[in-house]
């Protein structure tokens, strides 16, 4: 509890700079504060088409909604275990101005509530960069959450909502205070510049604050997929 009470506090104190960020910028004054808010603001403005695009929306069927996040040009998503029943389950696989296609759940740890699917065709979708760790984020810093809230959309990409995060103490969950809903499950918790850093299993509840698992434990349970998420440069 006391890990929560301190992330609360911790969360509430970066927001109440965000929103005086913002004020600085909007009062037009020429501050250190409103120019931090721009700068960020261009950078996340950078990344944020790739960040949603690469989240796709997953329906079983068995009529869970959630989503799950391109990761490899050979078409692994991560996504979280609670969304599928068993490995060799089909899985609806959906994204904006896209088609359909379907994938195949590989790997499944229902503990660390992680899944790994394969998509059985192409579908154009981006792949997001992949943190190689996500031990250096210890102090909260801007995060981007995306998921397709509330299910598939057909006339909105998944959202992407802004907020503050950390690297639990356990290093096995990222937690922050980025509202993610049902729907979002699944989806990825970004950096600010656009890497992929954990994925989202746990909706935001009293304390503000929603739980995201770090990649680095997708690389410990299944090792054999770094080589495919981080492949080597050719080499002539």
């Amino acid at each position: 509890m006391k890990q929560r009470s301190s992330l609360g506090s911790k969360i509430a104190l970066f927001g109440i700079l965000a929103v005086g960020l913002l004020w600085a910028e909007s009062d037009g004054q020429d501050t250190d504060a409103a120019q931090g808010w721009a700068k960020l603001q261009a950078q996340v403005s950078m990344h944020i088409g790739q960040v949603a695009d690469s989240c796709v929306a997953l329906e079983t069927r068995y009529g869970q909604i959630g989503s799950g996040v391109m990761v490899s040009e050979s078409g692994l998503i991560f996504s979280a275990a609670h969304l599928v029943r068993n490995v060799g389950e089909v899985v609806k696989v959906r994204s904006y101005q896209k088609h359909d296609c379907y994938a195949v759940v590989i790997g499944e740890n229902v503990a660390m509530d992680a899944a790994v699917l394969r998509l059985r065709a192409s579908m154009g979708v981006a792949v997001a960069p992949v943190a190689h760790s996500t031990a250096v984020y210890k102090e909260p810093t801007t995060m981007l959450a995306v998921g397709h809230a509330s299910g598939f959309c057909s006339s909105r990409p998944a959202e992407v909502r802004l907020g503050f995060g950390y690297i639990g103490a356990n290093q096995q969950r990222l937690v922050s205070s980025c509202a993610i809903t049902k729907g979002d499950s699944g989806g990825g918790i970004f950096s600010a510049n656009g890497e992929l850093l954990g994925i989202n299993i746990a909706m935001s509840k009293n304390n503000g604050a929603s739980e995201h698992l770090s990649v680095d434990i997708f690389f410990r349970l299944w090792p054999d997929l770094v080589q495919e998420v981080f492949p080597k440069p050719h080499t002539s």
